[in-house]
């Protein structure tokens, strides 16, 4: 997220993720076919320029570098509107949340928003986070010109979607794992629901968000990473891919239409 821009659909989108020393970088190319490589520290612009394919290189001017944070240092708020809001609304709906719900000047804040259409209304999704923070958490990617700072869970969920290709109005569960990380998300909640937990026992979380929530999700959908295989029950449906799956949930960033991949 970074204070509301509304960039040219040119721009050639690229997924980071940081992962210990290396970068891990995913993009679609112009046949849509996703495309990822992985750079190692210290890293430079012309290092991913030599990753990419000839017929798909940008200039440093027509690329998008998009990253996320986790969600504990974000705040995040959903509404359900009755009506459609046009860009200019949203963002000042967005002013409106922040100066009564956080004790920050706004020029303190970078925020960005989702607008779903509904059968009936809307659903604005609302990410903002201290600028300072952002800033601090954004040195890490240097000299990569990060432009859109998302929350993970948003990546994570649209990683998901992407791979499984399920519909976006489904009454599911997403369990994700890697080394860092164990999340439980509903992604289709009025509300932004989720769970990050340090137990790695993803049968017991799920019980636990599924109590807390009060939630019977029709499926459940497991990514699991590089962490070690546990058991799991057998009606769950285990998510695989070479792609890096953060990364991947990055370069999706308001992308609309994007196939299916594994």
């Amino acid at each position: 997220m970074r204070k509301i821009t509304h960039c040219a659909a040119q721009k050639q989108q690229v997924g980071v993720w940081k992962k210990g020393e290396n970068y891990q970088c995913v993009w679609f190319d112009e046949t849509n076919q996703v495309q990822c490589c992985t750079l190692s520290s210290p890293i430079s612009l012309p290092q991913l320029a030599r990753h990419m394919p000839s017929s798909s290189r940008h200039s440093l001017k027509t690329m998008r570098f998009i990253t996320a944070i986790s969600p504990q240092y974000t705040w995040i708020q959903t509404l359900l509107l009755p009506q459609i809001l046009t860009p200019a609304e949203c963002e000042q709906q967005c002013r409106f949340l922040f100066s009564q719900a956080l004790p920050l000047p706004l020029e303190e804040i970078w925020f960005d928003y989702q607008l779903e259409t509904l059968k009936q209304g809307a659903k604005l999704s609302i990410v903002a986070i201290k600028r300072q923070t952002a800033l601090d958490y954004l040195n890490a990617y240097a000299p990569l010109p990060i432009q859109v700072l998302d929350c993970c869970i948003h990546a994570i969920i649209r990683a998901f979607h992407y791979l499984t290709g399920i519909g976006t109005e489904s009454q599911v569960l997403f369990l994700y794992q890697d080394e860092q990380y164990t999340f439980a998300i509903q992604p289709n909640a009025p509300t932004m629901q989720f769970i990050q937990h340090i137990d790695k026992n993803l049968p017991a979380l799920a019980e636990m968000f599924c109590q807390r929530y009060s939630f019977q999700p029709e499926q459940i959908y497991v990514y699991c990473g590089d962490v070690q295989a546990q058991p799991l029950p057998s009606q769950w449906q285990t998510v695989e891919t070479h792609l890096p799956f953060i990364a991947l949930g990055n370069a999706l960033w308001r992308q609309e239409g994007a196939g299916n991949g594994d």
